[in-house]
């Protein structure tokens, strides 16, 4: 796994994705820069599971989209760095404490 951040000033939002070893999301969390609150905290395994049992809207309603594709294949001009995954694991707390864990 490696952890990425990215902000972009358009959106004065955050974003913060752990990747897995086959370059792809398997959590995303976004915060707006200017509040501190907390847009998103989705995970791909729960996503797809609220996909299979036809609850995807509410779960991103309640936590959001998480990004497609491979990383690899994002704009190579993006605004990304690498952070550790003891500050990912912190910022996915907080986010889901706001959002309210998966039931």
């Amino acid at each position: 796994m490696k952890y990425i951040t990215g902000y972009f000033d358009d959106d004065d939002v955050e974003f913060y994705f752990e990747v897995g070893d086959d370059d792809g999301v398997k959590r995303q969390v976004e915060r707006v820069r200017s509040t501190g609150a907390f847009e998103a905290a989705a995970s791909l395994e729960e996503w797809a599971d609220a996909l299979q049992s036809g609850h995807v809207a509410d779960y991103q309603a309640r936590f959001g989209g998480i990004a497609d594709g491979a990383v690899s294949q994002w704009d190579p001009d993006a605004p990304l760095s690498d952070i550790s995954k003891s500050a990912f694991e912190a910022l996915w707390q907080d986010a889901r404490a706001e959002l309210g864990e998966q039931e």
